[in-house]
């Protein structure tokens, strides 16, 4: 009787396969993570705007009467740069953040007294009111947008223009 020997490693083909099944899984996924990222920047840009506004109105009502806080913002939609700075006392801001944070992630200002691309308000103590009227950011990438908006009263909201990312339609 002949002894049987034991394969080792791997046959051509079954590594042609491997490589194969390899390529289109790479072919189909690079893309779809390079969108996940666009839309992960897009969503952290809007959730980080909505996140300082509502903090700016809580430290002005915590200031108390005569305590305010004021939102600078600026926007150059020529170069799709943009920034915003939240001062809550003095002359110092206390937070900045600009496009350069949420790369790929352009932003339109509207509202709030804009001119030159630059506009202002300051949240008051008494409710958090804006007194330089309502306002909103819509930040895009790609196809996808997402808008913040302020009312007067304070109200801070986030939507999308096509009702995705689990937020509502802009109305």
């Amino acid at each position: 009787m002949a002894k049987s020997r034991a394969q080792a490693g791997f046959t051509v083909i079954e590594l042609m396969v491997a490589v194969a099944v390899v390529s289109i899984l790479l072919t189909v996924g690079v893309p779809a993570f390079g969108s996940l990222i666009e839309r992960q920047q897009l969503s952290g840009a809007a959730q980080t705007f909505a996140s300082d506004l509502r903090r700016a109105k809580s430290d002005a009502i915590a200031k108390g009467p005569g305590g305010s806080v004021t939102v600078t913002l600026a926007s150059d939609s020529s170069a799709g740069t943009w920034s915003y700075a939240v001062t809550n006392s003095g002359s110092t801001p206390t937070k900045n953040v600009s496009q350069a944070d949420f790369s790929g992630v352009p932003a339109v200002v509207t509202g709030w007294g804009i001119s030159g691309g630059a506009a202002a308000f300051s949240i008051e103590a008494v409710r958090g009111l804006a007194a330089a009227g309502e306002g909103s950011v819509t930040f895009t990438s790609g196809t996808a947008s997402l808008t913040v908006e302020r009312n007067l009263a304070g109200r801070v909201r986030v939507c999308s223009a096509t009702g995705d990312f689990g937020y509502s339609s802009c109305s």
